[in-house]
């Protein structure tokens, strides 16, 4: 929603010079039994407007308004686009009213968003623990929940260090795993098949005092004075990010800090100067990087990261393979802030290659 709301707004501010700028939020309906809303958001501006012939075509990758001044209004842009493709993601709609000289309104309809409550709690702005300064000792974790992609997502949280992750797919399982391995900590889903997290909680907390942090997805005051009840030992919300995963679990787990090292530049290793004498020789991609940096189109980017990705591999320069894969990904997730960063190392990286030739 963050980066649809940034694109929208961003685009006004873009296309209007004097006027105004209003981003309207409406419930549009309230599911009381479920705990959830329907809302719509809507972004408005006085701005140039958007002839009624071009407003089909707008989202479409990476399509640009005829007789548009790019140099006044920048390259075709991936914010429409990536905005349509998000909504539609969320199971909403993004959706365009707009007349020539009069301004546009871009209406986001999202429906079914959980409702969360925040009264009597108290909420840390900022962590006391940053991921990167703590290494925690030998421990095992168990963590239960019927999504795959939410077990791997904490699972790879802890890719490089010394704690060993059980997975459990339900309650059920969950009870059984803490009877067959030695856990330390539990990481548990509310809401699971077969057995939930509350009474897979009160089960394992009846013969052990292993340390149960609750998983949810939303939290009304109501479930969070449940999960304080039904002896859960602390909460996090989902997606959990890796600074509150940490910092939740240095509460119960061993932990020692990292000592602080100076900033240094990142050193690029090349295994043979022969190889990277002929990759430069045989690059010849600048026209395509230049062109991805001006039209702002990923599949443009796509394929400038495709041949350096190719060209390396040939000549076995592991970085830009690193690189041009590292790039990929984050096209094919629509990591818009990373797509930028990594195609303005670029030069700075092809720079430090070629020092190393001469």
């Amino acid at each position: 929603m963050k980066e649809i709301i940034t694109n929208l707004i961003g685009n006004a501010l873009k296309f209007t010079d004097v006027g105004f700028i209003k981003v309207i939020v409406d419930v549009h309906r309230v599911h009381k039994h479920l705990s959830k809303i329907d809302i719509v958001i809507s972004v408005q501006d006085s701005g140039i407007g958007i002839p009624k012939e071009a407003q089909s075509k707008i989202f479409n990758m990476f399509e640009q308004q005829e007789n548009q001044d790019a140099r006044k209004y920048g390259g075709t842009g991936l914010g429409l686009a990536i905005s349509k493709k998000l909504a539609t993601l969320m199971g909403g709609s993004l959706d365009v009213q707009s007349d020539v000289g009069k301004g546009s309104v871009f209406i986001l309809k999202l429906n079914h968003l959980d409702i969360a409550s925040m009264q009597n709690e108290t909420v840390q702005s900022d962590l006391a623990l940053n991921h990167t300064a703590i290494n925690f000792e030998k421990a095992m974790i168990l963590v239960a929940d019927d999504v795959d992609q939410n077990r791997q997502l904490i699972k790879e949280s802890f890719d490089s260090t010394l704690i060993e992750v059980i997975e459990a797919v339900n309650g059920q399982e969950a009870i059984e795993k803490t009877k067959t391995y030695p856990i330390d900590l539990i990481l548990m889903d509310i809401r699971m098949p077969i057995l939930d997290g509350y009474s897979a909680t009160r089960i394992i907390k009846e013969s052990c005092d292993i340390p149960i942090i609750a998983l949810t997805a939303s939290i009304m005051l109501e479930e969070l004075t449940k999960i304080k009840e039904q002896r859960f030992d602390g909460y996090l919300r989902k997606p959990v990010s890796k600074n509150e995963l940490f910092n939740e679990l240095a509460k119960f787990l061993k932990y020692t800090a990292k000592l602080s090292e100076a900033p240094h530049e990142e050193v690029i290793e090349v295994d043979n100067a022969a190889d990277l004498k002929n990759f430069l020789h045989e690059l010849d991609i600048e026209p395509l990087y230049q062109d991805a940096i001006a039209q702002n189109d990923l599949k443009i980017i796509a394929q400038f990261a495709s041949v350096l990705r190719e060209l390396s591999t040939r000549h076995t320069i592991t970085y830009l393979q690193q690189y041009s894969q590292t790039l990929l990904d984050k096209i094919d997730t629509f990591d818009i802030a990373q797509i930028e960063t990594l195609l303005h190392d670029y030069p700075k990286i092809m720079k430090n290659l070629m020092q190393k030739v001469h």
